[in-house]
């Protein structure tokens, strides 16, 4: 038998049937294990049971004349309390006896052997597995048992086998398989009349012509007909005859005011005169639907099988239905399109003829099939279904989304959904799937079988762990499994529905045999869960100013997984030196893991499940600025971090290699619209037309005599006349607009104020600078600004708007990264010529590909976006990084970032790792003070590769330096589309920063930056900044007074600087042992750096070698002379055990330490985007 990797769990029979085995049972009371009766509180010493033996400690209650047993001991095992009264035994050590008080005054005690004697043979054997293993052994079940073999040892590792490797019969698809309501346009289709799936009824009236009717019940129009019948007519159409002594009232307009389908033909239905159910009432008979002449009725005549079949649900007990299961469509639309004058099922009423009975059309829910394998294309099916079929996109169902929906929503990405199968109308409806606000009893009252909404749960799970054999081992396993991690109706409500305890049943049936870490995962990302223990909606403390909800983080650890305290293998405690239980978590933890479990929201809305409340079907999202961002410490004195690579640390070019992911975003980049495209204004010249004006040589840009810009302390407005190349005639003509552009043909671009052109003699064009209205402007910045944007033969244009759309030209602009079509990651992301697209959801690079001489490509350090753009079509896809870390406290640099109106927002300015990809570039000039605040403004700035580049503190700085420019130091420019790399997005600053810690009471720690940074309201002082984390520190010894460097601050906090320091680890290949003790930074495969690194010299890095236990790889870029060591870029590889995975885990051969005022702790990485970088 194979070894299942589920956990090990004491199994519960519910029990399906008596197995009939005896067993023979012996009592006897050992007198080693009786007490005497002294006259006070008694200690009585109790022995321990052997092998086969079961021990039970039985309590005679003196004056309640009560026996109870109190506690057993079997098979060797210490005594246990039992409940519902247990006592409480001690037992010192695994093999002393164990001891209990007791009042002998209240209590009487005596000790019962119990020994059984078990029968012998094969058909005990296989009563007892499937005891043990099922809900129950039947005779048949033994019987067949043993034909299949059960002699042989192994027969009964077969059977676990044979029932493991089964396809898991999931609740979800039970339960959809049998749903067929009425009026759940809000969650699927309707199967029209000329469809496989219609359902038909013979009886006359339903309980929709009353329960559903808007503004009331629905009309009856009743008239004589020929034959001693009268005619009914619902709302106008006919709908049966019948004898007028059966009807038993006048002709008339009643009212369907009650309506016992269940019954079928002959059962009770009330008519009143009022619409609103008032009056005298009428009870009649639900006729079958009968007519002396049908030929004008809307009718499709199917006495002909080639026409159309239908299957009678007859054998499930629903009388008088039919569903259709085979159709001539053309012949069916033909006739109801003949006799109806084109109106559609939600408007008439329709009839079939089968077997020579009428049969009316019963709308009603058409699922679709939208499984993980094959997730449905269909949009939002017919014009009453607003929601999309399709499933969010997650870590479920990633790798099999396609391109194919055709809804407008989730960008053309058709995703499936474990279990979501469709309806099946021959199976009748057993169940009713719930909306949202309409009332409980309509839609159980239309049940095919009578069943209130609480009980459909419970019998939905024993109609198939009761009666489903061949899915027994299964559905035991999983339901011991729920009831360690269980949900219940009382914790989250939703007590009407169905299919969201049926999908999260189906995580235990699902992964029964799998691992522990996938079930625990979907667990953590059930939005059932998500409600019971009130994470759904949890926040970080820098976005809801408030600290996480803690219930998940505590009972996942106390309930779910470790347990209060540390255990032996054999279950029993582990104690410390002193003889105590070893806890597994403290509160800090529980603080600490509140945090991990923020961010989580509902999935969105959508068609095609039961949508009781919202949707709570797909697994929860994870909203990334609703995340805690900080560090957190692991149970074991290290962090959760541990082990994976720095962000810092990515290889050239990781968006080509194998393994890269990129997702797509539709037609718009992740980043939206508004920073995809150019504003679409109407673009005016405001110049002469047939003038070019060309800066002349030497440029000639003088101050205006008489204004500020001559004098600085002058008053008057300043203006300045630029020289230019002569024109062919005199042109006067002044312009004054609030926008006004000088364009350079070198793609510069200015703001102005005023115009004037004129050309008398000297060719002159005069003209203000923008906003110069005081005597403080800097003009003399100002003409050095325009010196190097407008230099001698510039050709200037001028216009309403900056935008580079200009009458009759075009100006090149910023761009996201977009490949022609022949380059190969356009091949692989398009998978064909663009227009045929496949639009899939998710693609992973199978190979490393190449720039192809891209230079864009070449030039960039990270990616976030690919534009692919061709005939006509532009669609986008984003690059997600592999996990990685960045450390918490680092030297930093500045970052800044405005919005379009030059107002500073939260979160805008931030003090960031200059060695991630966390920012662009701002490039200016000096100005009179020597600082770097004069902004240069292009079309397409050319410190930029593409629009919303990234890049590294030092990759920013040498691009600015490229352009005889260095990166700005002034926090108030703008950062728009022609000053910066993209549109709000944060810039490099040339502004250093350190980020210092503030200490609390307890230890824990949050991060101040220094220059502050207040528009981000995770790193700012005091105590109300409650964004903390506990890091290790060195012996758990921290600053508790102000002394050194540190100052006292808010709440007997310390505000204290940060230094940090690199340790290098090894200085030669470590043991196993001593790897996996003192390596904490993980690595990438070196593989990924190519000739970056090679094996250390004396080292076998043969990992396909078994005996390979620990591998080392130098870095090679070393100074001339030198050769490659064991420094801090080494990287070491250890082996993982098989049971883990196998392979090998990389890690770097150094550790960060920051000290704290002679304290230190090891510096902590983190996930999530962090200081510096938006969250």
């Amino acid at each position: 038998m194979r070894a299942w990797g589920a956990c090990c769990i004491a199994l519960v029979t519910l029990g399906r049937g008596a197995l009939g085995l005896e067993y023979e049972l012996a009592f006897e009371e050992p007198a080693d294990a009786l007490c005497a009766k002294p006259a006070a509180i008694a200690q009585c010493s109790l022995v321990r049971s052997t092998d086969g033996v079961l021990l039970r400690l039985v309590r005679w209650d003196i004056a309640a004349a009560e026996e109870r047993i109190v506690a057993r001991s079997y098979d060797g095992h210490a005594w246990e309390g039992l409940n519902p009264v247990p006592v409480d035994v001690a037992c010192p050590s695994p093999t002393a006896a164990c001891e209990f008080e007791y009042d002998p005054f209240k209590y009487e005690y005596s000790v019962k052997k119990v020994t059984v004697t078990e029968p012998v043979g094969i058909k005990h054997n296989v009563a007892k597995l499937l005891t043990q293993a099922t809900f129950g052994a039947r005779k048949m079940d033994i019987d067949g048992f043993d034909h299949r073999g059960a002699a042989d040892p192994d027969a009964a590792g077969e059977w676990v086998d044979l029932q493991a490797d089964r396809e898991p019969l999931l609740m979800r698809t039970y339960l959809r398989r049998r749903s067929n309501p009425r009026n759940l346009l809000s969650v699927g289709d309707v199967f029209e009349p000329c469809e496989v799936g219609a359902r038909w009824h013979q009886y006359a009236f339903n309980r929709d012509d009353w329960f559903m009717r808007p503004g009331g019940a629905a009309p009856v129009t009743v008239t004589a007909a020929t034959g001693g019948k009268v005619l009914l007519a619902l709302n106008g159409q006919p709908l049966t005859e019948m004898a007028a002594a059966d009807f038993g009232g006048s002709v008339g307009t009643y009212y369907v005011c009650k309506v016992a389908e269940r019954d079928r033909v002959g059962g009770t239905v009330e008519l009143r005169a009022n619409a609103n159910c008032g009056g005298a009432m009428l009870s009649i008979q639900n006729p079958p639907i009968s007519f002396t002449d049908d030929s004008t009725l809307p009718m499709f005549n199917a006495d002909d099988p080639a026409k159309a079949q239908f299957v009678s649900l007859a054998d499930k007990g629903i009388d008088n239905v039919v569903v259709t299961t085979l159709v001539n469509v053309g012949t069916c639309d033909g006739e109801f399109s003949a006799n109806n004058g084109g109106l559609r099922w939600n408007e008439t009423v329709y009839f079939v003829k089968y077997d020579f009975k009428l049969f009316r059309y019963d709308p009603r829910l058409k699922m679709y099939s939208n499984t993980l394998d094959a997730p449905t294309p269909v949009s939002n099916g017919n014009a009453w279904t607003d929601h999309c079929p399709s499933a969010p996109m997650n870590f479920l169902n990633a790798n099999t989304c396609d391109g194919t929906s055709a809804c407008s929503a989730g960008n053309g990405r058709a995703c499936g959904s474990r279990g979501e199968v469709e309806n099946d109308p021959t199976e009748g409806n057993m169940y009713s799937l719930y909306p949202t606000g309409v009332d409980d009893d309509y839609y159980f009252e239309n049940l095919d079988q009578g069943q209130r909404s609480d009980d459909q749960k419970t019998q939905l799970f024993h109609n198939i762990a009761l009666y489903q054999e061949t899915h027994q081992l299964r559905y035991r396993v999983a339901w011991a499994l729920m009831q360690i991690i269980p949900v219940s109706q009382g914790g989250i409500g939703k007590e009407r529905a169905t299919e969201v305890w049926a999908t999260y049943m189906d995580l235990f049936v699902a992964n029964a045999f799998g691992n522990f870490h996938d079930l625990i995962k979907e667990v953590s990302y059930s939005s059932a869960m998500g409600r019971f223990l009130t994470f759904i909606g949890n926040r970080g403390f820098a976005t809801a100013q408030t600290l996480p909800d803690q219930n998940y983080a505590r009972e996942i650890m106390q309930l779910f997984t470790i347990g209060l305290y540390e255990l032996n293998m054999d279950g029993s405690a582990k104690l410390d030196a002193a003889g105590k239980e070893i806890t597994t978590y403290g509160t800090h933890d529980i603080v600490t893991f509140s945090r991990a479990w923020t961010g989580f929201v509902a999935p969105s809305r959508r068609g095609n499940v039961e949508n009781f409340e919202g949707n709570d079907v797909d697994p929860m999202k994870l909203k990334g600025e609703n995340r805690d961002t900080f560090p957190k410490a692991n149970l074991r004195g290290g962090y959760i971090g541990d082990g994976y690579p720095l962000c810092s640390e990515l290889p050239e070019k990781h968006f080509l290699q194998e393994g890269a992911v990129y997702v797509f975003s539709g037609e718009e980049s992740v980043e939206e619209g508004g920073f995809d495209d150019v504003a679409e204004v109407e673009v005016e010249s405001v110049q002469p037309v047939g003038y070019d004006f060309i800066v002349a040589d030497p440029i000639r840009l003088n101050c205006g005599g008489g204004s500020s810009c001559d004098d600085p302390n002058g008053t008057n407005l300043g203006y300045y006349e630029l020289y230019l190349e002569p024109l062919s005639s005199q042109v006067r003509d002044a312009v004054s607009l609030p926008e006004l552009y000088i364009h350079g043909d070198n793609l510069s671009l200015m703001r102005i104020y005023h115009v004037t052109w004129f050309a008398v003699g000297t060719n002159r064009l005069q003209f203000r600078p923008y906003g110069v209205h005081t005597p403080t402007t800097d003009y003399a910045q100002f003409e050095r600004d325009f010196h190097y944007m407008f230099p001698p033969g510039t050709n200037l244009t001028f216009t309403n708007s900056p935008d580079p759309i200009l009458p009759g030209a075009t100006r090149e602009v910023l761009q996201h990264f977009s490949p022609p079509p022949s380059h190969p990651l356009f091949q692989t992301l398009c998978d064909g010529p663009l227009g045929s697209c496949s639009r899939r959801p998710q693609i992973v690079l199978g190979a490393d590909i190449t720039c192809a001489g891209d230079s864009q490509c070449e030039a960039l350090e990270d990616m976030k976006t690919v534009k692919l753009q061709s005939a006509g079509e532009t669609l986008y896809y984003h690059y997600v990084k592999p996990a990685c870390v960045s450390m918490a406290v680092f030297a930093g640099q500045v970052t800044s970032s405005k919005d379009a109106d030059n107002q500073e927002v939260k979160t805008r300015r931030q003090c960031a790792d200059p060695r991630l990809t966390a920012a662009g570039a701002t490039c200016c000039r000096q100005d009179r003070t020597g600082e770097a605040t004069s902004l240069t403004t292009n079309y397409k700035p050319p410190q930029c590769q593409v629009l919303g580049e990234v890049m590294s503190f030092a990759t920013a700085a040498a691009r600015c330096e490229a352009e005889g420019l260095s990166l700005c130091s002034d926090f108030a420019k703008a950062s728009n589309r022609w000053t910066s790399c993209g549109y709000r997005m944060p810039q490099w600053m040339s502004t250093p920063c350190t980020l210092k810690v503030q200490v609390r009471l307890d230890g824990a720690i949050s991060l101040v930056a220094d220059p502050d940074t207040p528009h981000d309201a995770r790193f700012v002082n005091g105590t109300q900044n409650k964004n903390t984390f506990y890091p290790v520190w060195v012996n758990g010894a921290f600053p508790t007074v102000a002394s050194g460097d540190c100052e006292a601050a808010d709440g007997d906090t310390l505000i204290c600087p940060t230094e940090i320091d690199e340790e290098v680890i090894f200085s030669a290949l470590p043991s196993l042992a001593d790897a996996e003790h003192r390596l904490t930074v993980g690595a990438f495969d070196p593989a990924r750096y190519g000739a970056r690194y090679a094996c250390a010299p004396g080292v076998d890095c043969d990992t396909s070698t078994a005996s390979t236990e620990v591998v080392a790889y130098l870095h090679q870029d070393v100074a001339p002379g030198d050769s490659p060591s064991f420094d801090g870029r080494a990287i070491i590889g250890v082996r993982v055990p098989d049971r883990f995975g196998g392979g090998f885990r990389y890690y770097l051969n150094r550790a960060e330490w920051v000290s704290v005022n002679g304290f230190m702790f090891r510096n902590a990485p983190t996930f999530m985007p962090f200081a510096g970088e938006k969250p």
